[in-house]
């Protein structure tokens, strides 16, 4: 059931978004997080930003899952 749920994160981020979306954003977070003046920015990154939460927690979750099947074989 962990499972399904991981993939269904992964499939509502990238049925939204593409990878290139996710790219610029990374690229553009780390652009306005070393930028030393603050920069209006017309793009929005809040979208994806929540969607790559979410992928990072699924991720940790499938990680955590593998650690237990292998602490339990």
């Amino acid at each position: 059931q962990v499972f399904v749920l991981i993939l269904i994160v992964f499939e509502n981020a990238f049925a939204e978004h593409s990878l290139a979306d996710f790219e610029f954003f990374l690229c553009e977070v780390i652009h306005l997080a070393l930028r030393p003046t603050i920069v209006e920015f017309d793009s929005d990154l809040l979208t994806p930003y929540i969607h790559v939460i979410k992928m990072l927690d699924a991720s940790q979750l499938l990680l955590e899952s593998e650690v237990e099947k292998i602490k339990i074989n």
